[in-house]
């Protein structure tokens, strides 16, 4: 289930899914090759510690934020925390079932949803069983409703850039960081549970944390476990035509 087709819809069967099955199966052994002197260190690491039956921790999408025991992730080699240089948006060539931790922060809304959901169902197949993925995003509801504030008489030319950059990223005010820095997405609880539900994983808790003023977020958790996902229903949205007071 590596490639994007079966990423996306895990029951497609048949010639084409078994080809890219075989091709997908063929391509991942590179972490079964003896270990060469132009491999990275990063490359050494995953080697050893896959062959000897152990998991590894990725931190997706890196950039500055290097932790503990956690190999980083991300497209740009320049980032001081990317151990491993790949985009997101394309199957990692992994094994199944190879990862006991993800870590994804502030990542998820500079993806649209699609790309989101397949990386989210790219992750889930990474991820041991009872294996965590967790991280931040910019808390969309509250977001909104600093920036709504900032117009008003109360408000603040600095307060609108800042939730500016949250909802459209930091390009929308600096045009040097380059347009991988614009946001795609903007997360509330539900639309956020609903695609973490929608990539497979069944157990998932969302907090909004208040860290500081300017870092509104929505802190996330969730666990990979055996049997059947689960889905949210669409909102129901309610409308009237009617005026009020009309019986």
């Amino acid at each position: 289930m590596g490639d994007k087709t079966r990423m996306m819809n895990p029951e497609v069967r048949g010639s084409e899914a078994d080809l890219k099955e075989a091709q997908w199966a063929e391509t991942s052994e590179w972490w079964r090759e003896p270990t060469s002197p132009e491999d990275s260190q990063t490359i050494k690491t995953i080697r050893a510690k896959l062959q000897s039956g152990k998991t590894i921790k990725l931190n997706m999408g890196a950039g500055v934020q290097k932790y503990e025991g956690y190999i980083g992730v991300d497209i740009d080699p320049n980032m001081p925390a990317a151990d491993l240089i790949h985009d997101l948006t394309e199957p990692l060539l992994l094994p199944d079932e190879c990862v006991s931790h993800i870590h994804c922060c502030h990542m998820l809304e500079h993806m649209t949803r699609w790309d989101a959901l397949s990386a989210l169902t790219e992750w889930r197949r990474l991820l041991c069983k009872d294996g965590i993925l967790w991280g931040f995003v910019p808390d969309g509801e509250e977001v909104a409703r600093m920036f709504l504030e900032s117009m008003g008489p109360e408000g603040d030319e600095w307060t609108h850039r800042k939730m500016t950059q949250m909802m459209l990223g930091g390009n929308s005010w600096d045009h040097t960081v380059g347009m991988t820095q614009s946001h795609h997405m903007l997360y509330d609880q539900w639309t956020l549970r609903s695609i973490l539900y929608d990539s497979g994983f069944s157990l998932v808790q969302v907090d909004k944390q208040s860290v500081a003023r300017f870092d509104q977020r929505l802190a996330f958790y969730a666990i990979k476990r055996q049997g059947p996902a689960a889905f949210l229903e669409e909102p129901k949205w309610k409308y009237s035509t009617e005026e009020e007071g009309d019986e």
